[in-house]
């Protein structure tokens, strides 16, 4: 704690200043990729603030950073670039079970007919499937309702014990791990949409059988009213597996952080 006059004020300042820069450039990078904490519900004139009050509240759970260069006496990229990189791939890591889910969505909505309706994503403000960005609003959800942003503050805090600052490293164990979980993502999304879009497919399958059998039902105009109805059905039935389902990928998201933590301490 300070306590003294104008001049060791400024004294403590300046030696403490290097590192709560960087503390609150490995927190910058997480704001910048994480779920929630980048969404645009965050204006700027409160994410700013937001972010230098986390960065002076984890500063001293740390420990002692006195000794962080300054950009002029070190690397600026090897010191504050390393530790924004470092934040913005955990934020990168969290957020890859939200782009599971729109891989899901894209998939359902091609099966729906909905394969050229998109919407505007009022989290990431981009062009979002229209099942995709339910899905989307229903994995926010529970997120926020798991404390799962504060999981992922707490990892960021935990990763100082492992990686401190200017220690980061991103090698070719990270670099392998983060493909890994990226990989894994698809494959979540075709696991997220199997329910549905299987529904769906034997549902274009019995239409072409129709099709064969009774050549003049006209299959375009039903079609589609049909494959519609049949996948918000199946949707409303698959919710709860979809809870559980999402809870298991936040829970390996979780994990993930702490390997990928981990590796980065090596």
């Amino acid at each position: 704690m300070y306590g003294g006059s104008l001049a060791q004020l400024v004294q403590w300042v300046w030696e403490h200043m290097p590192g709560y820069l960087a503390v609150l450039s490995r927190l910058s990078g997480l704001f910048v990729t994480a779920p929630v904490l980048s969404s645009r519900f965050l204006p700027v004139r409160v994410r700013v603030p937001l972010l230098l009050v986390l960065a002076a509240v984890l500063y001293p759970a740390v420990g002692d950073l006195q000794s962080t260069p300054w950009p002029w006496q070190g690397s600026l990229l090897a010191v504050y670039g390393s530790e924004l990189l470092w934040g913005a791939t955990m934020g990168f890591v969290a957020n890859l079970v939200f782009i599971a889910v729109y891989v899901a969505g894209q998939i359902i909505d091609m099966e729906m007919g909905f394969g050229i309706v998109n919407v505007v994503d009022p989290v990431a403000g981009i062009q979002a499937p229209v099942v995709g960005n339910f899905l989307f609003i229903l994995a926010l959800m529970l997120l926020l309702l798991g404390d799962g942003h504060h999981v992922v503050l707490g990892a960021l805090w935990s990763s100082y014990r492992w990686v401190p600052v200017g220690a980061a490293s991103i090698g070719e164990p990270v670099v392998t791990g983060v493909l890994r979980c990226f990989g894994r993502t698809f494959v979540a999304g075709i696991q997220l949409a199997l329910p549905v879009a299987g529904a769906l497919f034997l549902t274009t399958l019995a239409l072409g059988i129709v099709t064969r059998t009774v050549p003049q039902a006209n299959v375009f105009v039903v079609g589609l009213p049909v494959k519609i109805g049949v996948g918000m059905v199946m949707l409303a039935a698959a919710l709860p597996v979809y809870r559980l389902v999402m809870g298991g990928l936040f829970r390996a998201m979780y994990g993930d952080l702490s390997a990928l933590v981990r590796m980065m301490g090596r």
